[in-house]
């Protein structure tokens, strides 16, 4: 039991620090681990909680604290409790502390010439992990060519058009609904 708690809290202390300018960039690296490394659960099962977390109210990371729960729940429901506790502290508290000093840091640097550089850079790592994350989810989802083909569609129309994302995913519910998808 210690042994997992330790490796809960040394995994999300650690994969914390690379989630800063916003946690769905490390939801990759959260697959793999979870499901591929040390096998919590299934791909299945990761997007399902991957779902509950962003349908829940809070911030969106909340999927750290049911991958902790899914962990830690082989020893039994509190083991599990413990577990996921254990896993959002270590996964909030570095990056706090963290975004603290170096936003202290970055607007006392502002005038500085590598100040745009790292900005633009972070900013164009960050959009390929987001985009790692949207291909990990849509792969677990396990629906088929037409739903493959409403992936891409939705895809292309939120990033070439104005149509309201809401819109879409009320079309995807109903498609859903009536067994096209």
């Amino acid at each position: 039991m210690i042994k997992i708690a330790l490796i809960i809290a040394t995994f999300f202390l650690c994969i914390s620090l690379l989630a800063v300018g916003g946690g769905k960039a490390i939801i990759p690296e959260l697959h793999h681990e979870a499901v591929g490394v040390r096998h919590w659960m299934t791909d299945k099962q990761f997007v399902e909680v991957y779902a509950i977390a962003q349908a829940a109210p809070g911030p969106g990371m909340l999927i750290v604290s049911l991958i902790g729960y899914k962990a830690g729940l082989e020893y039994g429901i509190w083991f599990g409790l413990i577990c996921a506790l254990l896993a959002t502290a270590a996964m909030f508290t570095p990056p706090f502390l963290l975004c603290y000093g170096a936003s202290r840091a970055f607007k006392r640097y502002q005038e500085m010439p590598w100040h745009d550089v790292a900005q633009k850079a972070a900013s164009s790592v960050t959009l390929g992990l987001l985009f790692a994350t949207a291909l990990i989810v849509a792969r677990g989802s396990d629906h088929g060519v037409a739903g493959w083909i409403l992936t891409a569609i939705t895809a292309c129309l939120v990033a070439f058009t104005k149509v309201n994302p809401l819109i879409l995913m009320a079309a995807g519910a109903v498609l859903g609904l009536l067994g096209w998808i």
